[in-house]
């Protein structure tokens, strides 16, 4: 992902499908991706989230985080904090992710 500044743009909304992986229950990839979610309330340009279960436990995505940032910046600026290298590096064992950012449509 190409970095950008800080204050580029305005608010993105970040989608991201989670798949559990091979031998994991529910239970363990939960602890490892609400580490996640705690550590990237605290970051600077977080605007809000929503963390969703899909109802049918036998399709994948299992669950979808959706941010909101206040820019670009702000969220390519979490890939750069050692926190999110370890908490990243760790829920890696428990799942897969698939990101993508979105901004209005006009």
């Amino acid at each position: 992902m190409a970095q950008t500044s800080v204050a580029q743009g305005g608010p993105v909304t970040v989608v991201v499908e989670v798949t559990l992986a091979e031998n994991t229950t529910s239970a363990e990839a939960l602890v490892a991706l609400n580490g996640m979610r705690a550590m990237m309330k605290r970051q600077a340009g977080y605007l809000s989230e929503e963390f969703l279960q899909n109802l049918n436990a036998d399709n994948a995505p299992r669950y979808v985080h959706v941010s909101r940032w206040a820019s670009m910046g702000y969220w390519a600026a979490l890939f750069r904090s050692p926190e999110f290298e370890r908490l990243n590096a760790h829920g890696n064992a428990h799942y897969t992710i698939s990101a993508s950012a979105f901004l209005p449509a006009e």
